[in-house]
């Protein structure tokens, strides 16, 4: 009886061992190839993680890339990482800029273009100004009101006979026998000339700085 009890007892035991050696290599066979079982929550999260490498990777590849160039003192924007690997490979003082640095430079560059402009405006401006205080043309009736006023009727024999004078040496010079017949292209000296002997200045008709270049 007794030895007959023990085996039914050994027989028992090795069933139960048995069995849990199967759970065993069942549980390792999972850890092993990474099949996820009923209760596994890991195996997901692994899957999920690895899956958004990619997708970071491409979103770190796009543009745009902010660049600048100190030495040349250019700058712009690339629209790839390949696009600026690109200018970095070709010139080596080009170097990653951001957005706010970016704008800093563009601001500039605009401020300079502004500052390169006013001066073609300073000079439209002269220009106009020097137009605008051109004498008006010079017309006959200018001449001849002109010299009307420098001999009145009312004027003294002697101041008359001076100014007589000073007319006839300028009509020689001119190559004219009255004021009527003087070229239109004299007028505005002949004009001025006078204008000048009223005022007192001495003129002296003789002399080239006194008269028109061209009359010389």
């Amino acid at each position: 009886m007794n030895i007959t009890l023990n085996i039914a007892v050994n027989e028992e035991t090795l069933s139960a061992i048995n069995t849990l050696a199967e759970a065993i290599r069942t549980v390792n066979g999972s850890a092993v190839t990474g099949t996820p079982d009923a209760g596994s929550k890991t195996a997901p999260a692994k899957e999920t993680k690895a899956a958004s490498k990619p997708a970071a990777k491409t979103s770190a590849d796009k543009g745009p890339f902010y660049w600048a160039n100190y030495t040349t003192k250019e700058h712009g924007e690339a629209t790839s990482k390949a696009a600026y690997d690109k200018l970095k490979a070709a010139d080596d003082d080009v170097v990653r800029i951001t957005k706010a640095k970016f704008d800093e430079l563009e601001a500039a560059a605009a401020e300079e273009a502004e500052e390169a402009e006013a001066p073609k405006e300073t000079k439209s401006a002269k220009g106009k100004a020097a137009a605008k205080d051109e004498p008006a043309e010079v017309t006959k009736t200018d001449l001849i009101e002109t010299f009307t006023g420098f001999l009145p009727k009312d004027l003294d024999a002697e101041t008359r006979a001076e100014r007589r004078e000073f007319v006839s040496t300028m009509l020689q010079r001119f190559g004219a026998d009255k004021v009527s017949n003087l070229l239109e292209e004299h007028w505005s000296t002949a004009i001025d000339l006078v204008n000048r002997k009223l005022a007192g200045e001495d003129i002296d008709l003789s002399l080239a700085s006194d008269m028109d270049d061209d009359l010389v």
